[in-house]
Formats: structure tokens, sequence, C-alpha cells
């Protein structure tokens, strides 16, 4: 489990690398959300976009 969680974390610190992986990133961002914080409903969803728009690259 401890693998998989840095594995995780490695990916959302890489953020945004290139183009076509939104759907891949998200679901990461979600996923962690879910199993290493508890997040449901609208909390996650505050958790996905917050994490998403402040991982390095997203605006560029």
């Amino acid at each position: 489990m401890d693998a998989w969680k840095q594995d995780l974390e490695r990916e959302m610190a890489e953020g945004w690398t290139g183009y076509g992986q939104t759907d891949h990133l998200l679901k990461t961002i979600a996923c962690y959300g879910v199993v290493f914080q508890g997040l449901t409903g609208t909390a996650l969803v505050d958790y996905v976009e917050q994490t998403a728009i402040a991982s390095a690259g997203y605006a560029e």
C-alpha cells in the first residue's frame, strides 16, 4: 500500500507534463483523495479541482 501511495504522490508531483494526460492525472488525484484522505462528494470534487489547478504545468 505504501508503494502505491508513493506512486500516486509522484504522479501528482510531476503534474501536467504533456498532451492527453488529463483523464489519467484527474483519476490519480481522485484516487488519492478517496483512498488516502477519505474524501467523498463535494469535498472530493473540491480536492481534485484545487489539486489539479495547483499542479505543476497547469498554467502552461
